[in-house]
């Protein structure tokens, strides 16, 4: 690869990475457990659509939206905290929320394909959804993805 491959590779990096950084601030352990959560949760949804046989590219990229209007609420939250000072903890408040929802998301999945959630786990996590709860609970009947 030659050196001026290499800068604008390195500049498009140095760019993303400061955009993200701006938009949602530090690489914390509980934002990494969101997006690898995100992650999961989106194959989750995958395989179990394939195992139902209801995969859907237009399910699929409803998806991928919620997904992207989560991480603009998440960058809402960041940058609502920068601009007040700090003094509340919005961002890990709202990255928290999120983060059990998709976990809870993913056992729903493994249990509609008949695999064994262990109740200790699902009782734990519904505890922490309490902690974190929502402002809007209620459910869109004509969606078959609502969390």
């Amino acid at each position: 690869m030659t050196d001026s491959k290499l800068n604008i590779f390195s500049f498009i990096g140095g760019f993303l990475g400061g955009a993200a950084s701006f938009l949602f601030g530090e690489l914390n352990a509980l934002f990494t457990a969101l997006l690898v959560a995100i992650a999961i949760d989106f194959v989750a949804g995958i395989v179990k659509a394939i195992h139902n046989r209801r995969l859907s590219s237009n399910l699929c990229m409803r998806g991928v939206c919620k997904k992207v209007v989560m991480m603009s609420i998440v960058a809402a939250a960041h940058l609502t905290q920068q601009v007040t000072g700090d003094f509340a903890p919005v961002r890990n408040a709202v990255i928290g929320f999120f983060f059990v929802n998709e976990i809870i998301s993913v056992i729903e999945n493994a249990a509609d394909m008949g695999i064994p959630v262990p109740e200790q786990l699902t009782r734990y996590l519904l505890i922490l959804k309490e902690k974190y709860k929502t402002v809007n609970t209620e459910k869109d009947d004509n969606d078959p993805n609502f969390d």
